[in-house]
């Protein structure tokens, strides 16, 4: 993608060294701030000159054809029209870039004007410098939609200094904060970095970071994100990573390196334009000397080199598809969700299947007890069995049954040691005493009798050196809003929606049947998820894509290749440098609207160098046969360019 589209505006830009020419390169004019590709300010003259330039052409008018002074006004109409079309084109040559986009249109002009097509040359200088202006104005316009990104980024932060007895408070600048450094967020302003809660309780908005809207209370010992904001209560934080590593810069660095990169589509564009440049311009000099020589049809063959000349010229359509992606990329990032890279976009718009692990990814991330069923012991005397079994895992599960039974993280048991048995629960020994817990599955295998439990949750159940204990029911509620994300995706032309699982299929069915999963695979190992995975990407059609949306880096193991990684609410994890789409918040609800971003950008792109090479070729067969007048090229390639950046700007939510 143009590197103009991700730099924010300068003042005064300086002047870059020119570049060798590398191959047949094709250039651009005006980048994003008006000024051309060196830096001098060009943006507001341009409407001035045209204006002045429209003006003496019309007084020409008034004046006979071949008299002097309308030779003169003229003239000048055509010098004020070429002025800034010629300063570029002496800031490339001087930067050893001779091929330069707007090179055929000054020729074709020039060429029209010493042979009596004067009107026709001074407007044809016009259309281009209007969709020069034109290209301006649509890339500020996307630079504006790109701000709100900015805007997770802090501009400040208050360092705490102490010396013996003596506190003082100092502003620095974020990109000074180290590991270690004690920080004073007051209410209303964005957390300059990832940190830990050292004194006060508050509610802190992560809206800015992760585009939506959800406000967590903080206490001590709490992580709180860079790029979130402080409400109510002042917080003294500990910064937990330097500010270059925290959240809203990896979330920035990722936006900017992502819309850095070109798309296939633009690669063809150039690869194809750097073919066709130099044929035009060899057939321009064909028709426009050689012929005649033959035909004495000097006029003719003028006007046929000119129609070359416009065709040769890519008239900002590299540009126009840089835009096309950039507002993808735009409104994927503005939903709060990061893209690895540009492909990432292009296989978001061949999107087939979408295969979701349940818990935390379809399901909330936490469990609740609902109810403590005991078998010959009291409610406490279960749930300190099963929480001393439950003490060393890291499962959503496990941390529900410590935290009910008041058990912190961390509790340690003496002589323990334990198995963790995939899909069924935990073979534990503390000390002479075995313990297991997990499902009615686990307890059978082992010629345990236990009560199965009526109605929809999760059942843990227990028993000690063989005798069985009892059971708690958990439940874990289905996230908000994912019925209707599936649905706007299959709305979208996603056909197959599949739901993976550990679980026990009268846990897992219900869920599926709920949000109309066409596939269900329950009480599957890590190795039976990833060979369902394997399946399902095997029988997808060819060309399109699958997506596999976990929560961790084992669920990343189970993605195949050639397809998609999603994980969901990777705020302070590596996840976001390990899966190509991370979706900041914990839901993949917004994840319709990267597919309806991939499929507009991709659609739009491909119609665009679709169109723009089919009136090349058609421009081309007409100026062949002498029936395409200069003057009609220059209108239409000027309006397949300007469709191109409006709707890439401005329509492009409409599409």
């Amino acid at each position: 993608m143009s590197k103009h589209l991700s730099e924010p505006k300068k003042k005064n830009p300086p002047r870059r060294q020119g570049k060798s020419l590398r191959g047949l390169e094709v250039l651009r004019i005006y980048p994003d701030n008006g000024a051309d590709s060196e830096g001098y300010p060009a943006g507001w003259r341009i409407p001035v000159f045209l204006l002045s330039a429209l003006l003496l052409l019309l007084v020409s008018l008034f004046f006979g054809r071949g008299t002097p002074i309308r030779l003169v006004l003229s003239a000048l109409s055509f010098c004020l029209s070429a002025f800034h079309i010629v300063l570029n084109l002496m800031i490339n040559f001087r930067g050893g870039r001779f091929l330069c986009e707007a090179l055929p249109v000054l020729v074709a002009a020039v060429i029209g004007f010493c042979t009596g097509l004067i009107i026709s040359s001074v407007l044809i200088l016009m259309l281009y410098q209007l969709l020069k202006l034109l290209e301006i104005l649509a890339v500020r316009h996307q630079q504006e939609s790109g701000q709100p990104i900015l805007g997770i980024l802090p501009q400040s932060a208050t360092l705490i200094e102490e010396e013996g007895d003596d506190r003082t408070l100092r502003k620095i600048k974020p990109v000074h904060i180290r590991a270690g450094d004690r920080l004073l967020v007051q209410p209303g302003e964005i957390i300059p970095v990832d940190a830990l809660v050292e004194d006060g309780v508050s509610s802190v908005d992560l809206g800015p970071l992760i585009r939506g809207k959800k406000i967590v209370p903080v206490a001590p010992g709490r992580k709180v994100f860079c790029g979130c904001r402080n409400l109510t209560v002042p917080l003294t934080v500990c910064a937990s990573a330097n500010f270059n590593t925290s959240a809203a810069p990896r979330v920035y660095s990722s936006f900017t390196a992502t819309i850095r990169k070109e798309s296939e589509d633009e690669r063809l564009f150039v690869r194809v334009s750097n073919i066709l440049y130099p044929v035009l311009l060899v057939l321009a000099l064909l028709f426009g000397l050689l012929v005649p020589l033959f035909t004495k049809n000097w006029i003719a063959g003028a006007r046929q080199a000119m129609v070359f000349l416009l065709a040769a010229c890519p008239f900002a359509m590299k540009n126009a598809l840089s835009l096309a992606v950039f507002s993808g990329v735009s409104e994927i990032f503005s939903a709060g969700i990061l893209i690895r890279e540009i492909r990432v976009l292009f296989s978001l718009a061949k999107l087939e299947t979408f295969i979701c692990n349940k818990t935390c990814t379809v399901t909330e991330s936490y469990y609740s007890v609902r109810s403590v069923n005991p078998s010959g012991i009291s409610d406490d005397a279960l749930l300190a069995v099963l929480a001393k079994a439950e003490s060393r895992s890291s499962h959503p599960i496990a941390r529900a049954i410590r935290k009910y039974a008041g058990v912190p993280d961390g509790y340690s048991v003496k002589d323990f040691s334990c198995e963790e048995i995939p899909c069924k629960g935990i073979s534990a020994r503390i000390g002479e005493t075995e313990v297991l817990a997990g499902n009615a599955t686990l307890l059978f295998d082992r010629g345990i009798n236990c009560s199965v439990p009526e109605g929809q949750g999760i059942a843990i159940h227990a028993a000690v050196d063989g005798k069985y204990c009892g059971y708690i029911v958990l439940e874990n509620t289905v996230r908000e809003g994912n019925y209707d994300a599936i649905e706007q995706m299959r709305a979208l032309g996603v056909k197959n929606f599949a739901l993976l699982s550990g679980d026990l299929r009268s846990v897992v069915r219900p869920i599926a049947s709920a949000l109309n999963f066409n596939v269900v695979k329950a009480e599957l190992t890590p190795e039976g998820k990833a060979n369902a995975a394997a399946y399902l990407s095997s029988n997808r059609t060819q060309g399109k894509t699958l997506a596999y949306a976990g929560d961790g880096s084992h669920e990343m193991a189970c993605v195949p290749p050639d397809s998609l990684s999603v994980t969901t609410g990777a705020l302070g994890d590596g996840e976001a440098s390990r899966a190509d789409i991370v979706i900041l918040g914990e839901s993949f609800v917004r994840l319709p609207a990267a597919v309806h971003a991939g499929r507009a950008s991709s659609r739009l792109s491909f119609l665009s160098v679709v169109v723009h090479f089919s009136l090349r070729l058609l421009l081309i067969l007409l100026a062949l046969l002498g029936v395409c007048p200069p003057l009609l090229a220059s209108v239409l390639l000027t309006a397949a360019a300007g469709a191109s950046f409006l709707f890439a700007s401005w329509f492009f939510s409409r599409l």
